[in-house]
């Protein structure tokens, strides 16, 4: 329908916490094991013969260490750049009116009634 622009739809609030929530998961299990393989690699470099293989092992640690805090960073990064208040529904509902009404020529419209603003805004997923 011409004008319509959001849908509503509180499935799509639970995938996403969903989908996050899996994400952060893998996410702690990645670092973890990075961590742990480095610390297993500086226990094992404590024990190296050879000059060359601790050189070596001491190398490889320095390389997961610089993966580790790289992964961390992309992490916050990340986190910082998700909207800290989203718009509220209302606001939304609000502006593709107007833009309805700017596309059509002509006025366009709406009346809402209810808790509207009591509904996640991450319930309101963009029409393709």
């Amino acid at each position: 329908m011409p004008g319509q622009r959001f849908l509503a739809i509180p499935q799509a609030s639970a995938l996403h916490d969903e989908r996050d929530r899996i994400a952060a998961g893998m996410q702690r299990e990645i670092l973890r094991r990075l961590y742990s393989t480095g610390l297993s690699l500086q226990t094992t470099a404590g024990l190296a013969k050879s000059p060359v293989v601790a050189a070596r092992l001491r190398e490889t640690i320095a390389e997961l260490d610089g993966i580790i805090a790289q992964a961390q960073s992309t992490v916050f990064r990340a986190e910082e750049a998700l909207p800290q208040s989203p718009e509220p529904i209302r606001d939304q509902v609000l502006r593709a009116v107007a833009e309805a009404g700017a596309a059509l020529g002509f006025a366009v419209s709406t009346r809402m009634t209810g808790k509207l603003d009591e509904v996640p805004s991450d319930a309101v997923m963009p029409l393709p």
